[in-house]
């Protein structure tokens, strides 16, 4: 049966979520992706698993040197076992300061991600799914924004990135005062 979202929690909008059949999370992504442009390339990881792993795409809108550089990513994995799709993670992306792939247990923003020209990966046996490439204004605008277009969110949007920038400026400008002028 298909699971309610645990861990991201939607007032508003769908509330199914990923469970570990593999079918029938890409089934719930086809549900709300009604084309013939979907691509799904199949690739097995693990040496003793042979766990199934599903790139999804929307074939004209996504880049197609970006699947090509997933694909080879995932293909020159050389592991035993992948227990769930956030084991991928250390394999497709270096350490960076802010993350370029969202876990996600919602088919909902995978559909729209998708047709954003975003690349979906399903493992197996895993109740997430992997959205990449992820940008900083992807962790600023939750997913259930989208849903309501009321004026508090847009306010609550303002406000977020005004804390951001005011974080990242005021503690530059306070050490910037200090060490010119100690007595202040």
């Amino acid at each position: 049966s298909i699971a309610s979202n645990e861990v991201e929690i939607a007032l508003k909008g769908p509330k199914n979520a990923f469970n570990e059949n593999y079918q029938s999370n890409i089934g719930l992504i086809k549900r709300r992706l009604k084309t013939n442009k979907l691509k799904i390339c199949e690739i097995n990881i693990g040496r003793l698993s042979k766990s199934k792993i599903a790139i999804m795409y929307i074939d004209g809108i996504t880049k197609m040197d970006l699947v090509q550089k997933i694909k080879s990513k995932l293909e020159n994995v050389d592991i035993d076992m992948i227990n769930d799709s956030e084991d991928l993670k250390k394999y497709l992306t270096k350490t960076y300061v802010f993350p370029t792939i969202i876990a996600t247990e919602r088919p909902d923003r995978c559909a729209k991600s998708l047709s954003n020209g975003k690349v979906v990966i399903i493992a197996q046996e895993s109740p997430t799914a992997l959205i990449l490439p992820a940008f900083l204004i992807d962790f600023m605008n939750p997913f259930s924004d989208y849903y309501t277009k009321d004026f508090t969110i847009s306010m609550t949007k303002i406000l977020r990135f005004s804390c951001f920038f005011l974080s990242m400026i005021v503690p530059a400008f306070y050490i910037a005062i200090i060490s010119f002028n100690q007595e202040a």
